[in-house]
């Protein structure tokens, strides 16, 4: 169940990913539109999301997502093991 998605992005093999800003969550659907899974929880530690919002696939097949609540980037794999992050709060 979605509550405010504001990401997609489909992997090669046309899995739909989904990202859920409330939930803090990816879920994945299958090219038939049915639930596959989900990963992710709230927090600020690796793999951990705070208001996921844009998704993207890269050449190599990992999920970049762009963790809008901690300020940085998170490239995943398409399980949601944590591959490396980067950015961070500024100040102005």
């Amino acid at each position: 169940r979605l509550t405010k998605p504001c990401g997609v992005a489909f992997n090669a093999r046309g899995e739909l990913y989904v990202s859920d800003y409330l939930r803090h969550r990816i879920l994945v659907y299958g090219r038939d539109g049915k639930y596959v899974r989900g990963f992710g929880k709230r927090g600020s530690g690796k793999g951990q999301l705070s208001g996921p919002r844009g998704l993207a696939f890269t050449s190599d097949g990992d999920l970049v997502v762009c963790d809008a609540g901690n300020a940085r980037v998170q490239v995943l794999r398409e399980d949601g093991t944590f591959v490396r992050s980067f950015g961070s709060h500024g100040r102005e």
